[in-house]
């Protein structure tokens, strides 16, 4: 029997300790919209478009609630052009509570901030991260790809068995 090959596209992902040291340079010398930014980026895994354009909106303290828990990305916001509801988890919610200033980060500063630290963030590696998390958490392949906005096939063939239920304990673990 001839081996498969590897499959080309296998989202790369950071691990737990990785998205703890980016937070943490961003927390230091950069705008104060960096951490909320990314972690909304990472927590919540939203595209680097839809956090572009969401964090544009006027409106943005009633789509990323922390009352409700919900985030709530409006369908033009949306890569799917469809709304889409994510739950906002604990260590989201305390990040945005440690940093309730809006979400915003410019090309040039993550240019800056990523030759800043010690790993290289792969393309969309913090989207991948965050729902490799979000699968650990659910262990739902729909739950996870309604939450993400991908499909059932995507998550099952791209995001099971990357992390070990210690690594998911460790990045819902990780506090400003």
């Amino acid at each position: 029997i001839k081996p498969k090959k590897n499959d080309p596209k296998q989202p790369e992902i950071i691990s737990p300790e990785q998205v703890a040291e980016l937070l943490r340079v961003a927390a230091g010398d950069f705008p104060e919209g960096a951490v909320p930014y990314l972690a909304l980026s990472v927590f919540a895994a939203i595209r680097p478009q839809e956090m572009k354009r969401l964090s544009s909106q006027s409106n943005l303290r009633n789509l990323v609630n922390i009352d409700t828990g919900i985030i709530t990305l409006p369908a033009h916001v949306a890569k799917g052009r469809r709304i889409r509801n994510i739950k906002m988890r604990p260590t989201l919610r305390a990040y945005l509570e440690a940093y309730p200033e809006p979400p915003r980060l410019i090309d040039s500063q993550l240019r800056r901030l990523k030759k800043q630290l010690s790993f290289k963030i792969p393309h969309d590696g913090l989207r991948h991260t965050g729902i490799t998390g979000i699968y650990m958490e659910h262990r739902s392949f729909g739950d996870t790809a309604l939450e993400t906005g991908n499909s059932e096939r995507i998550i099952r063939d791209h995001y099971l068995g990357f992390w070990t239920d210690a690594q998911a304990e460790k990045f819902w673990a990780i506090k400003p």
